[in-house]
């Protein structure tokens, strides 16, 4: 099997409001529950502070998103 190198310019950064829509499309197709652009709103603005969500960009083209949350443990302060 080859490997082709691809020359591609991709950007990664906190999601923000404006990023509702694709990241709806994209949680529908990932959970396979159907998600709104309001649903994603109003996620993004309760898990502020909480809640990391990143989305890879490729030619201003939302192509992927990742989430990390930490949360307290009972095992340490």
């Amino acid at each position: 099997m080859s490997r082709e190198r691809l020359d591609i310019d991709i950007c990664v950064r906190e999601a923000e409001l404006g990023d509702a829509a694709a990241l709806a499309s994209m949680l529908s197709g990932f959970t396979g529950l159907a998600t709104t652009t309001a649903q994603v709103e109003t996620r993004l603005q309760r898990i502020r502070g909480l809640e990391l969500v990143l989305v890879a960009e490729v030619e201003q083209r939302l192509v992927g998103f990742g989430c990390l949350a930490c949360l307290p443990c009972v095992g340490e302060e």
